[in-house]
């Protein structure tokens, strides 16, 4: 397998060594861009965006050097075609910026955020390669993006469930990754109050005022205000406590029946009335001629949800 680590800086791993001798920058940097993009990329693109001040003969020949070089050590993990090149779907490449995106796809969030070692390619620089650059940045950025909306989920599940103290380290990585932040600032100070740390949630506030006046030139919204005021007053808790009072009477309204464009399945049969005589027509049809029974019916009359 290789490996390809990008989160705080270049690590490449062949077959569970190091990769020592790939001395080239530009042979490094356009492994990991075919790795990370996942796609082939026609040769004539890759010398542009990495040879971008060279000319186009140049540019090819530079790619061809490299190209000689990555066959030497990589060979068998790229396809190397007359007009493209590209990672070979055949093998094994493990890039860990596909394996934070799955895992925040599947909501593994505390794997993913330990995934997050720094920022993309972090010290990683090519010389006299902008497209290249330019494309480092837009991934950092993106990255950052993504951690950021990983952090946010975390840590509302351990405000939810109640794990005050193991939320505060993620709600002040939070801060680091942006400070300007104020959906992280409520986190913080609330996490802060929650743990019995009343003067450190205020001076967190405070600090937050004085660089959003300096940066921005303006105040925390209301709902930032609001909170800072509860945790000032020793009412959170007692706010906190009203806000799940009704969040539990709204929980015992029970489920919605109405289910809109999706459609009825088993589990929803007790939603499910008002069509019993049509319904025992259609068994009857479906245990007499056919497996199969088609449903007609004009738009809204709920054959879409009655056929499924």
């Amino acid at each position: 397998m290789l490996e390809i680590r990008t989160f705080g800086g270049l690590h490449l791993i062949c077959e569970g060594e190091p990769i020592e001798e790939l001395t080239s920058k530009k042979a490094e940097a356009l492994l990991v861009y075919l790795a990370v993009t996942g796609k082939p990329q026609a040769r004539e693109v890759l010398a542009d965006f990495f040879w971008d001040t060279r000319t186009q003969t140049q540019a090819m020949a530079n790619l061809r050097t490299v190209l000689t070089l990555l066959r030497k050590q990589v060979g068998k993990y790229l396809t190397i075609g007359r007009n493209y090149v590209r990672i070979n779907p055949d093998v094994e490449v493990w890039v860990d910026l596909d394996e934070f995106e799955n895992k925040l796809g599947e909501a593994r969030l505390d794997e993913a955020i330990n995934l997050y070692k720094g920022d993309f390619l972090e010290g990683f620089h090519v010389r006299d390669s902008e497209g290249f650059e330019v494309w480092i940045r837009q991934e950092r950025q993106y990255c950052l993006r993504r951690l950021q909306d990983g952090l946010h989920e975390w840590v509302s599940y351990h405000l939810e469930r109640g794990s005050y103290k193991e939320g505060l380290g993620f709600a002040e990585q939070l801060m680091v990754v942006d400070p300007l932040d104020e959906e992280a600032l409520r986190q913080l100070i609330l996490l802060l109050a929650l743990t019995g740390q009343k003067a450190a949630a205020v001076r967190r506030y405070e600090e937050y005022c004085q660089l959003l006046q300096t940066e921005l030139g303006v105040k925390p919204t209301q709902e930032t205000q609001e909170q800072y005021q509860l945790i000032q007053d020793e009412e959170l808790e007692n706010h906190l406590g009203r806000q799940q009072i009704v969040a539990r009477e709204s929980r015992q309204v029970g489920a919605c029946p109405y289910r809109g464009l999706a459609p009825f399945r088993e589990i929803d049969a007790a939603f499910f009335y008002g069509r019993e005589t049509i319904a025992e027509v259609l068994f009857e049809k479906l245990e007499q001629h056919s497996p199969l029974a088609v449903i007609v019916g004009p738009s809204g009359s709920g054959n879409g949800s009655r056929s499924r």
